[in-house]
Formats: C-alpha cells, sequence, structure tokens
C-alpha cells in the first residue's frame, strides 16, 4: 500500500554525477534542500524546521521529507528569493514513518524507483554502474525511472538477491519502492 511521504526539494545546481549511461530526474538527481548549505538565520530556521521533527517530549527524528505544506512554500519561496533554482518532488511509498494527509497541487507522474531511506544514491549508483543490471536500462523512461510496478520489482527483488550475495552495495539499507512525482514550481507559490 503506498503512502503519502512527503515534499523533496532539489536545487537544480548540483546534480547527481553518475556515469550518465541514461537520463536521471529522481529522488536523488540533485542535492536536497539547498537552504541548508547558507549561514544565514532565515535559512537555519527553515532548515532546523525541515530537519527537526518532535515525536515525543524531547524526541527529535530527521524527517526525509517535508510534510507539512506551509513549511514547503516557505522554503520554496525563500529558495526563490534567494535566485535558487530548485526543483519539488512528491513521493509516495510503502515506508510508513512520515506521512503527508494534506492536499497536493497539481503533480506529474515521473516514474517507480527503488531507493533506500534515508534517501541515499546507493541503488541508482548500482544500477548505473553495476554490468549486469544495465538489462533495465531499457525499461527506463525519460527520467530515468519506471514507469511500472512490475518493472521496479523484478529489479527490486533482483537488486536485493545480488545485495545479499555481496556484488553490490556498501552498507546495510533499508529500501522501498516509491512513486515520484514532480510538482511545478509555480503551483507551489
Amino acid at each position: 500500500m503506498f503512502r503519502a511521504n512527503g515534499f523533496i526539494v532539489q536545487d537544480e545546481k548540483y546534480p547527481y554525477d553518475h556515469a550518465g549511461k541514461f537520463s536521471y530526474r529522481g529522488l536523488c538527481s540533485y542535492d536536497l534542500f539547498p537552504l541548508m548549505h547558507i549561514n544565514d538565520p532565515v535559512c537555519r530556521k527553515l532548515t532546523d524546521e525541515q530537519f527537526s521533527r518532535e515525536v515525543a517530549e524531547n524526541e527529535f527524528v530527521i524527517p526525509e521529507f517535508v510534510s507539512d505544506y506551509g513549511l514547503l512554500k516557505r522554503y520554496v519561496m525563500e529558495c526563490v528569493k534567494r535566485e535558487i533554482g530548485v526543483r519539488i518532488l512528491f513521493a509516495e511509498s510503502e515506508y510508513s514513518e512520515e506521512t503527508y494527509n494534506g492536499d497536493l497541487p497539481v503533480k506529474e507522474f515521473l516514474g517507480y524507483e527503488y531507493c533506500p531511506v534515508p534517501i541515499d544514491c546507493q541503488i541508482i549508483t548500482d544500477l548505473d554502474l553495476y554490468e549486469p543490471f544495465w538489462k533495465y536500462h531499457r525499461l527506463l523512461n525519460r527520467s530515468g525511472l519506471f514507469d511500472s510496478y512490475e518493472e521496479v520489482i523484478s529489479f527490486a527483488e533482483e537488486y536485493c538477491s545480488e545485495f545479499d550475495k555481496g556484488n553490490i552495495g556498501d552498507g546495510e539499507i533499508d529500501a522501498y519502492i516509491f512513486k515520484v512525482y514532480e510538482i511545478d514550481v509555480k503551483n507551489i507559490l
């Protein structure tokens, strides 16, 4: 069962650098949450709001997704004000630790992706560089994602098998299949 997890803001100036066997515009395609790199009180406050969620008294977690639409809007407005080109993704998955319950602006489905949480480029790098996975490249759409759930399941199963054999990966991961959408910045402002 797919759950709405939330939004991701990516800095379009810093693309993910991979070997380039296919075009990729998924969860790891650009540097995440660009305001965290700016030493300014407004940026620090927005970054603190994004990366610190209280789950119990004096107990905090670091979320992967923005689940507060007001925070998303303020964050994107600050990026626009600072002339930081951003793209906004929306993610749905079986990952149950983060959910978004609000209304959604118009979104465009980009495809399915198998990705770890915390978000990391390990799987997309292995898909790009590990030769036995190159057969999946022909299934990838123009965003470098899978168009069908069946295709991404097939890849995820083979990925897990190769990971268990020690042929890929660089450490334990907790991965999920994501439905990835893109939202035009104009629809947030």
